[in-house]
């Protein structure tokens, strides 16, 4: 794997900070190339965003997301076998050439409600690393520190809820820094494959973030 060239003049990802979540992510680009291998690391990249994907929801995708979520247990299996049609209409009732920054409302709703019916009460995170392998543009993790950074932001307390982390993604992305910085940083890692989209850059660089 060949690593990304940069275009003369853009910027070097290493020194873009991400206005994000009522806060600064500093050095951005740097965290991600850290995360996907590129410094010499090795992070999920090649576990879980470099696993390739076919149009069907199915066991790969859960093995690939245990590898972020934690430890897969009996009744993981169990749910995964009950919900697994299901994640698959939620899947192909989304568009698979959509941003978040994006999607219109209907498209996002279409992502909350769905996640929200197929959970039944559980929670979300789980599920949303499975299908996210197939929407990797639009469908947001719900992973903790993500979750906590924009609660913190937002209502000074606790984890935001899926809904509304979801829309508060993407209030983010389509500011024109936040944007213009995710684009840069994505243009360095174009040596590999597949590249981050953008949603799961600002996903990557948030995490990372957090284990300073």
């Amino acid at each position: 794997m060949g690593l990304p060239t940069r275009d003369r003049g853009s910027p070097v990802s290493t020194q873009i900070d991400l206005p994000i979540a009522g806060g600064t992510v500093r050095a951005a680009g740097e965290l991600v190339r850290r995360y996907c291998g590129m410094t010499g690391e090795t992070w999920a990249y090649p576990f879980y965003d470099a696993v390739p994907t076919s149009p069907v929801v199915g066991p790969v995708d859960l093995l690939a997301a245990g590898i972020m979520h934690g430890p897969i247990r009996q009744e993981d299996l169990e749910w995964f076998v009950q919900v697994r049609d299901g994640m698959q209409r939620l899947v192909d009732a989304l568009p698979d050439d959509t941003g978040l920054d994006d999607a219109d409302d209907a498209t996002v709703d279409t992502l909350t409600s769905g996640v929200l019916d197929l959970g039944d009460g559980r929670p979300p995170s789980l599920l949303t690393k499975i299908i996210h392998r197939h929407r990797p543009r639009l469908i947001v993790l719900d992973e903790r520190d993500i979750g906590r950074r924009y609660g913190s932001a937002i209502d000074g307390r606790g984890r935001l809820p899926y809904p509304r982390l979801v829309h508060a993604v993407r209030e983010d992305m389509r500011q024109p820094a936040v944007r213009e910085g995710l684009e840069a940083i994505g243009r360095e890692l174009r040596g590999l494959l597949p590249v981050p989209s953008r949603l799961r850059i600002l996903d990557i660089a948030v995490w990372m973030d957090a284990r300073r």
